[in-house]
């Protein structure tokens, strides 16, 4: 569990007012990466993105699930150190 509200400069929030939350883990390239449980939405294998024009590198494109439309994100574009 982490604590999403305290930032290494701050003094910590007091216990009445802290939110913990789940962290899922992933690997993307060589790095480690956390997303918050409560912002992950499912894992789904074996479905093409659309590509979006203009899009960043770190878009892949769009993702229809479940009849909604998610945008689906390359975290190793995002923290690509070159």
């Amino acid at each position: 569990m982490i604590d999403d509200r305290h930032k290494p400069n701050d003094a910590p929030p007091a216990p009445e007012t802290r939110v913990l939350r789940e962290l899922l883990l992933m690997r993307a390239g060589g790095h480690l990466v956390g997303v918050f449980a409560d912002e992950a939405d499912n894992v789904i294998e074996g479905l093409r993105p659309t590509p979006l024009p203009h899009a960043p590198a770190a878009v892949l494109g769009v993702v229809c699930v479940r009849g909604r439309m998610r945008t689906l994100l390359d975290p190793s574009a995002m923290l690509d150190d070159g």
